[in-house]
């Protein structure tokens, strides 16, 4: 994963830096930080039939960074139940395919303001869930992302340029939770504009899955 974040940022002329943690500190696995833009993520990883579907994940990983603009446009104030590290889960797939490179990356993403855009019944239940400050909340696989390319994920953590067209129409998600309370007019078109993201990014996802498990007509 570290060898493509760096490999999308030559490809793009940007600038990141990738900090590993030797050791545990809040949750965090890895750091990622571009232009004065700091994102925790905490890690899982999955291979290819795995049947694990749920993480629990630290609180404060995956809550807006407390007075950023996505935590003003979710709530009113911070308060210890919402304060937030602007970071998120990162679940990496390993995919095997049939022909070469053979095996294949895919990243979920999970993160508060990505599952608000998704659904506001479940962004409360979270909430809900936060009111005691736990330690953890445990995110299921309904709840992240459908699978995206490691530039499709800077574009979501680090509003940098993707190279994908899926997101060339589609305003950052930080963006469009700035104008939940202040435009619901913007709020409301920028949120279609990323349901239709992910629902392309799905999509092909079925596309290359079922391309990529059927050997060529000469395999066979």
């Amino acid at each position: 994963m570290i060898a493509e974040i760096y490999c999308h940022a030559a490809r793009t002329k940007r600038h990141i830096e990738v900090l590993s943690h030797d050791i545990d500190v809040n949750g965090v696995d890895l750091t990622l930080v571009h232009d004065g833009t700091v994102v925790p993520l905490q890690l899982k990883s999955r291979i290819d039939k795995s049947t694990t579907k749920r993480w629990d994940v630290r609180r404060r990983i995956i809550f807006p960074a407390t007075f950023s603009v996505a935590h003003r446009g979710l709530f009113d104030s911070g308060e210890p139940t919402n304060e937030g590290l602007g970071g998120a889960l990162l679940v990496q797939d390993t995919v095997e395919m049939a022909t070469e490179p053979f095996v294949r990356l895919w990243y979920r993403v999970g993160r508060l303001d990505l599952i608000r855009l998704r659904s506001e019944k479940r962004f409360n239940k979270f909430i809900k869930a936060s009111e005691a400050c736990p330690d953890s909340l445990t995110l299921w696989e309904s709840s992240l992302t459908p699978p995206l390319t490691i530039g499709e994920v800077l574009w979501l953590l680090l509003d940098i340029d993707s190279l994908s067209p899926l997101v060339s129409d589609c305003s950052a998600p930080w963006l469009v939770i700035g104008n939940l309370r202040e435009d619901s007019t913007s709020f409301e078109a920028g949120r279609q504009e990323y349901l239709a993201f992910e629902k392309a990014a799905k999509a092909r996802f079925k596309t290359v899955s079922q391309a990529s498990s059927s050997p060529t007509a000469a395999q066979k």
